[in-house]
């Protein structure tokens, strides 16, 4: 299982309200849930600009979603 991405827009947005604008950077992070050792792995992405990772158009959210198989 394969996961990350879903809470990002809610921490932009977040964000946004507290603040009154979106962060410069936001930073994506990884897992993969390893159910036989009962343990999960992260990786952290690199920091990217909040706007190469916001999804604004239906098709950039289906493409999204297409590569998505968990949101946390």
């Amino acid at each position: 299982m394969n996961g990350g991405h879903g809470t990002i827009g809610l921490l932009i947005d977040q964000h946004r309200s507290d603040a009154g604008s979106d962060p410069q950077q936001v930073q994506v992070h990884h897992y993969q849930i390893r159910s036989g050792a009962q343990t999960i792995e992260l990786t952290s992405g690199k920091p990217a600009l909040t706007s190469e990772v916001r999804v604004d158009e239906a098709k950039g959210l289906t493409d999204y979603l297409a590569k998505t198989r968990h949101l946390a």
